[in-house]
C-alpha cells in the first residue's frame, strides 16, 4: 500500500505509533509517490508544449500560406478564413467570415459544388476539382479547390487562382481547333489541285494525239529529207508531251494517295530500249553519247509496273543529259539479289556532266530546291527533287 493511501486509511481521532522500521518505510513510500507525481507533472507540461507548438504550427501554416484557406461549417457558412483568401477574393477577412460559401461560386458551377460537397458528406474523403469563384467586384476567377472534412460537419477549402493555366489551355485548345481547319482546308485545296492536274491532263493530251497521228500521217505522204527530220521532231516532241501529261496525272494521284502499282508481264530490254530511243534526239543534239547496257545474267521477263520503271528511267537519264556538257550519259542494270519469286535490280546513272558536291547530295531530294540556284539559269529545271 502506498503512503498516501496508509495515510488516508487512518482515522484522524486515531493517534498512530509507528516503530523506526515503519517511520522509515512510510517516508520512502511518501518519497516515491513525490517522484512518481513529479514526473506526471513533466509529462504533462511537455504535451502541453507539444500542443502549443502544433496549434502555432497550424495557425502559422493557415495564415500565412500561399494558398487560400476557408474553414465552413456543416451548413455552407465560413467560420475562419486566412490573408491569402481575403487578397484572392479582394475582401477584408471580415468580410468573409459568416458568409455562405455560395456566394463566392459562379451562378453557373453552383451545382458542381453542391455535388462534390455531398461527396464530402457521403465519402468522407478528400475531393478536388476547377470550378469559378467571385472576386467582390464581381469577376469571375477560375479556382483548383480541395476540400478536405475536419470534424462535426465541418471541412477545409483550399484554393489557388488557375486563370492563367485555363488561359493557357483554351489558346492551346484554340491553336489546335485552328491548326485542324488549316488542315482540312489544305487537304481540300490538294484535292482540287490534283483534280484540276487531272482534267487538265486529260484535255491537253487529246489534241496531242491528233497532232502526233496528223503528224505520223504526213511523215507517210512524200517528204524531202528535211521535212521528214521536222516531221520527226515534232512526233518525238509530241510523245514527250504526252509522257509529261502522264506524269503530271501521275503526280496528281501521288497527291490524292490514290497511285496503285500494276502487275504485269513485260520485257526489261524493250521497256529500257523504249525509254532510252525518247531522250536520243536530246542527247544527239548536245552532241553526247548515249550508252544502255544490261549485264548478262539479269532476267529480262518480269512481272511489275513497266511504265512507273519507264518514268524512272527517263527522269534519271533525262536529269544526267540535262546537266552534262559534253562527254556521255551511260545507264547500266544490274542484278543485285534473285530467288525464285522476286529479283532486286540496281539501275546506274553515270555522266560526264558537273557533278554533285558530297555534301549538297541530300539537297536534291528536297522539294523546290537546288545544290546551286544559278544551275537553274543555266540549265533550267524547277528542282523537284
Amino acid at each position: 500500500m502506498l503512503a498516501e493511501e496508509k495515510y488516508r486509511s487512518i482515522e484522524p481521532s486515531t493517534p498512530v505509533t509507528y516503530s523506526p522500521e515503519g517511520t522509515a518505510q512510510f517516508l520512502y513510500e511518501l518519497h516515491v509517490h513525490q517522484i512518481e507525481l513529479e514526473m506526471q507533472n513533466t509529462e504533462l507540461r511537455r504535451t502541453q508544449q507539444n500542443l502549443e507548438t502544433t496549434k502555432a504550427s497550424y495557425i502559422y501554416l493557415y495564415e500565412l500560406a500561399p494558398m487560400g484557406y476557408l474553414t465552413v461549417n456543416e451548413r455552407g457558412v465560413i467560420q475562419k478564413a486566412n490573408l491569402a483568401a481575403a487578397l484572392i477574393f479582394d475582401m477584408a477577412r471580415e468580410d468573409l467570415l459568416n458568409k455562405p460559401i455560395t456566394k463566392l461560386i459562379f451562378r453557373e458551377d453552383q451545382t458542381v459544388f453542391y455535388l462534390q460537397r455531398n461527396k464530402i458528406s457521403d465519402e468522407n474523403e478528400v475531393q478536388a476539382w476547377d470550378m469559378r469563384l467571385v472576386r467582390a467586384d464581381g469577376s469571375s476567377f477560375w479556382a483548383h479547390l480541395q476540400t478536405t472534412p475536419v470534424h462535426n460537419g465541418e471541412y477545409l477549402v483550399a484554393f489557388i487562382d488557375i486563370t492563367e493555366r485555363k488561359q493557357a489551355e483554351q489558346k492551346l485548345l484554340d491553336s489546335n481547333r485552328q491548326l485542324s481547319e488549316e488542315k482540312v482546308r489544305a487537304e481540300s485545296a490538294v484535292i482540287a489541285k490534283s483534280q484540276f492536274l487531272a482534267n487538265m491532263s486529260h484535255e491537253i493530251r487529246t489534241p496531242m494525239n491528233a497532232v502526233i497521228g496528223m503528224a505520223e500521217i504526213l511523215k507517210m505522204t512524200n517528204l524531202t529529207e528535211e521535212q521528214q527530220d521536222c516531221v520527226d521532231t515534232i512526233i518525238l516532241s509530241g510523245k514527250n508531251l504526252v509522257q509529261l501529261l502522264s506524269d503530271i496525272l501521275v503526280l496528281s494521284k501521288i497527291e490524292a494517295h490514290s497511285i496503285k502499282l500494276e502487275k504485269r508481264d513485260f520485257d526489261l530490254q524493250m521497256e529500257t530500249t523504249a525509254a532510252i530511243s525518247i531522250l536520243a534526239f536530246h542527247a544527239r543534239e548536245k552532241g553526247l553519247e548515249l550508252i544502255s547496257q544490261i549485264e548478262p545474267d539479269v532476267p529480262l521477263y518480269l512481272k511489275g509496273d513497266a511504265m512507273r520503271l519507264r518514268q524512272i528511267i527517263i527522269n534519271l537519264v533525262g536529269n544526267a543529259i540535262k546537266f552534262t556538257a559534253k562527254g556521255s550519259v551511260s545507264l547500266l542494270i544490274r542484278n543485285e539479289v534473285e530467288d525464285k519469286e522476286c529479283t532486286t535490280l540496281r539501275f546506274l546513272v553515270r555522266d560526264s556532266g558537273i557533278g554533285i558536291a558530297a555534301d549538297k547530295q541530300e539537297m536534291i531530294f528536297e522539294r523546290f530546291s537546288q545544290v546551286d540556284g544559278s544551275t537553274t539559269r543555266i540549265y533550267g529545271g524547277a528542282g523537284l527533287g
